[in-house]
């Protein structure tokens, strides 16, 4: 992007914090890894978590992102085979479960969920996909659930999701069937007669039809709170579809205007309002929109400047940063999503200013700002 007005002095801060990183990084991930296990935040800090996948993936992601290896006492070969150990071969997704050794000889049951791109596995299908190709390995299997959904099936479910009160949620299960289906062109394509594009143009093209020309969203806002939800899923929705495939948003100057009208709303600055999720579903869109408009590219450069100094000072010094840093509750505790999350959120502000160089890392992982894959360099010989 083109360089832009930043306030005086905020380069050399994102230069220092940049340096600063790869230090740490060791100390943050050795803080969540306990009994065995890669685990979101200490025990100590926030009670008993149960064994989960993801903070596995951003572990891996960000000892890639921060110092280009993987995490210390961890060889690819061993961590690839710990995310891949609890794929089924019938579906492709991967549920929860313990990756530590332990667990890994007791495998969990698969059981297939009656929407299986709403579960945790949905997810999985991001993390461990990204996570994988940051080790230079692919899932052992391709995603064959979302292959085998008919275009019926998908308009079907997609229609019947109720895309306001839950407009995260219906963009998170958008996201999740649109990296599948990016999996499974990148990695196994020569399985499938269609090269395993499945229902990608059916999704793209419900999508296209669907956004409101008015607003940009596919959701509409909401009397209790607003347009959280339709925002937050516009970011999932258009993550894993338009940008993973690096194509055009429909609407994006609308989307600009809501998500800025969004971006006003004072309870994003409470403890419960300002979290990672919150914050990143509001610079994603603006920073995805500006490679196509620069309306109100004023405001929401003053939005980003003054968000990029408050996310700077909630940096702890070998903890990482918290999801929520200033909630009351267990969010407020350091870890490995909010580290993943919060690092990638202070990338695409400083991006979305001009001023990302500096940094020196470059999200990778789920947040990756590249696309996955590109639909007009897939070779169709």
């Amino acid at each position: 992007m083109s360089r832009h007005r930043t306030a005086p002095g905020l380069e050399g801060r994102l230069a220092g914090f940049g340096r600063a990183l790869p230090a740490q990084v060791d100390d943050v991930l050795s803080r969540c890894f306990e009994d065995g296990r890669f685990v979101d935040r200490p025990l100590s800090a926030s009670g008993p978590l149960p064994p989960a996948v993801r903070p596995w993936s951003d572990a891996i992601e960000l000892a890639h992102v921060l110092t280009g290896r993987t995490p210390l006492g961890f060889e690819t070969d061993d961590l690839a085979r710990r995310l891949t150990a609890l794929q089924d071969p019938a579906t492709g997704l991967i549920p929860d479960g313990d990756l530590s050794d332990r667990g890994l000889d007791n495998p969990a049951r698969y059981e297939l969920e009656r929407r299986p791109f709403d579960g945790s596995a949905s997810y999985h299908i991001l993390s461990v996909g990204y996570a994988l190709k940051l080790l230079g390995r692919t899932f052992d299997h391709p995603i064959r659930i979302v292959h085998g959904l008919s275009t019926r099936d998908l308009v079907a479910d997609l229609e019947s999701r109720d895309w306001g009160a839950h407009a995260w949620a219906s963009g998170a299960a958008v996201d999740a069937i649109g990296t599948a289906c990016a999996v499974n062109i990148r990695d196994f394509g020569h399985l499938f007669d269609d090269e395993g594009f499945g229902p990608l143009y059916a999704l793209l093209g419900w999508l296209t039809a669907r956004s409101n020309e008015t607003t940009g969203m596919w959701g509409a806002r909401q009397k209790d709170t607003g347009w959280l939800q339709p925002v937050n899923g516009f970011y999932r929705l258009t993550r894993g579809t338009y940008a993973q495939f690096g194509l055009s948003l429909p609407h994006p100057e609308a989307s600009i205007e809501t998500v800025l009208t969004h971006a006003a709303d004072p309870s994003l600055e409470s403890g419960d309002g300002y979290t990672a999720c919150n914050i990143l579903d509001i610079i994603h869109p603006l920073w995805l929109a500006a490679r196509q408009s620069s309306r109100r590219r004023e405001e929401g450069e003053e939005w980003a400047r003054a968000q990029l100094d408050r996310a700077l000072t909630n940096w702890n010094d070998g903890e990482g940063f918290a999801f929520a840093p200033h909630s009351d509750g267990a969010d407020s505790v350091p870890g490995l999503q909010g580290t993943e999350m919060w690092l990638t959120i202070v990338w695409l502000l400083a991006d979305y200013l001009g001023v990302s160089d500096g940094l020196g890392y470059r999200p990778a992982g789920v947040h990756n700002p590249d696309p996955l894959v590109r639909i007009g360099a897939v070779d169709r010989s």
